[in-house]
């Protein structure tokens, strides 16, 4: 079991980083559309700074906006592939305190065990010294 949920937790991992990359290759692809948009509008509007400012403005906020639901999204795909993550390592702590307690059962079985085969050996030594 340990194995397996260290398989699905490395596969997990994986998935977290594969999508961390996705999120930075978008980003660069973005902001590279973006400055790509504004050079061609501030060419075809430099002769009016008013709409220049109020289309960089709109840019702004809709990169930003972009940006939101990318992160939204990525964090939503994160949280859903940690959820099995977090249920893996709950169940494996489970599973070793169930062994830790099993543990103890089986040495205190042995000590109610050795008890009377010491008993045994000790009577077995008197009766061996009186013959």
């Amino acid at each position: 079991w340990a194995r397996f949920i260290r398989a699905i937790a490395h596969n997990l991992k994986l998935q977290a980083e594969d999508a961390r990359r996705n999120q930075a290759q978008i980003h660069r692809h973005h902001d590279q559309r973006l400055v790509e948009t504004q050079d061609q509008r501030w060419t075809a509007d430099e002769s009016e700074p008013e709409l220049q400012e109020e289309l960089q403005r709109l840019q702004k906020a809709l990169a930003e906006l972009h940006l939101e639901v990318e992160r939204r999204e990525l964090t939503g795909k994160l949280q859903h592939s940690e959820a099995p993550l977090a249920k893996a390592e709950t169940k494996l702590k489970d599973r070793h305190t169930k062994a830790l307690t099993c543990e103890n059962h089986l040495k205190q079985a042995q000590k109610g065990v050795m008890a009377p085969k010491q008993q045994r050996d000790y009577v077995n030594e008197l009766d061996t010294g009186y013959r």
